[in-house]
């Protein structure tokens, strides 16, 4: 076993990690007074180093796509980062925190915030709450590309398969 990175050391408590391959990965961290709250590493974790963004708080959640290509999420607002663009962003339409973010592939996207689930089929442009769940979930888990379970208190645990709208 090897620590990598020690919560505390430096005022850095690592929040969410996720590895495109066993070299490269990237690491959500709650820094208090500091802009650098997304690292990188090409080494398996040995070194890292930030990664520049508009968000100037804390990242609790994101979704690596492929390297240089990722998803992240930090209160109401989604940014979507890539190599060519800095960023675009989606407001969720309540106003609530969000809590987990799981992109099938580029259109069909799931979240799950503060008050309830959501989901897009427009690439993440805009989202439709979800209303079968009757409490937010806390956790979202991809079963495959097609189904997710939810979790959360009162919610024992739910299992769904997006469609499209159009769909019986």
């Amino acid at each position: 076993e090897t620590v990598i990175v020690v919560s505390g050391t430096n005022g850095i408590y690592p929040a969410q990690v996720d590895f495109v391959d066993g070299d490269t990965g990237y690491l959500g961290v709650y820094r208090p007074g500091t802009g650098d709250y997304l690292f990188k590493t090409q080494d398996g974790g040995f070194s890292w180093s930030s990664i520049e963004t508009s968000i100037s708080s804390h990242i609790p959640v994101f979704q690596i796509l492929e390297d240089g290509e990722f998803w992240l999420g930090y209160g109401e607002n989604l940014h979507r980062y890539n190599s060519d663009s800095k960023a675009s962003t989606t407001t969720i339409p309540d106003g609530s925190a969000i809590r987990g973010i799981h992109f099938l592939d580029a259109n069909v996207g799931l979240l799950i915030t503060t008050a309830a689930a959501w989901v897009s089929y427009n690439g993440g442009a805009s989202f439709s709450r979800f209303d079968i769940l009757t409490q937010p979930p806390t956790d979202l888990v991809m079963l495959d590309q097609n189904e997710a379970v939810f979790s959360g208190p009162n919610l024992n645990l739910r299992r769904l398969k997006p469609q499209s709208t159009h769909q019986p």
